[in-house]
């Protein structure tokens, strides 16, 4: 709720740029508003009390203070993981330490802790294919009834269907639709 819209402003010049220019952002004295510029939706004092709240709640650290509170939750804890930082008040997420300093691993390593390289690793994910996977011949019936079968192919290492094959139903007197 930081748009102006919400109260009926309509706000241009936030941003600039020449052609073949980086854009800038421009300082809040050169925007140019139009206020009441269409039916406001929010009234403009709970807008102001909520954009004041939001502005409270949203701080940037700097990176130095970044590290000591993740220095600090080390010392606490003994260890760092991504779930130990989300898990902590106060704390900017495990994401915001990623996205600042490039990974999760260079944060730690800024701090003083080395990751357990048994631990950090992921086991590899159980690959269904040809060699775990019963062998299925080419024509095989699919579990709506014996009247219609599918046929199976090869592709790339693993059973697709393709289009079902129309078999006569002698019970029904009718070609089985697909």
């Amino acid at each position: 709720m930081i748009n102006e819209k919400y109260v009926g402003d309509n706000v241009w010049n936030r941003q600039s740029f020449k052609l073949k220019k980086k854009r800038v952002q421009n300082d809040p004295e050169m925007w140019i508003r139009a206020q009441d510029a269409f039916a406001a939706v929010v009234e403009r004092e709970l807008f102001e009390a909520a954009r004041t709240m939001i502005s409270a709640r949203s701080f940037r650290l700097s990176d130095e203070e970044m590290l000591q509170s993740l220095r600090k939750l080390y010392h606490q804890r003994g260890l760092l993981s991504g779930i130990v930082i989300d898990q902590c008040d106060g704390m900017p997420s495990s994401s915001a330490y990623s996205s600042r300093f490039g990974s999760l691993l260079r944060a730690y390593g800024l701090v003083g802790f080395t990751p357990d390289p048994l631990l950090s690793r992921r086991r590899p994910k159980r690959r269904v294919g040809p060699r775990t996977r019963k062998a299925r011949g080419p024509w095989e019936t699919p579990h709506c009834g014996a009247d219609q079968a599918w046929r199976w192919e090869w592709r790339r290492t693993r059973m697709k269907p393709t289009r079902p094959v129309v078999i006569w139903s002698a019970a029904l007197g009718t070609v089985c639709p697909y």
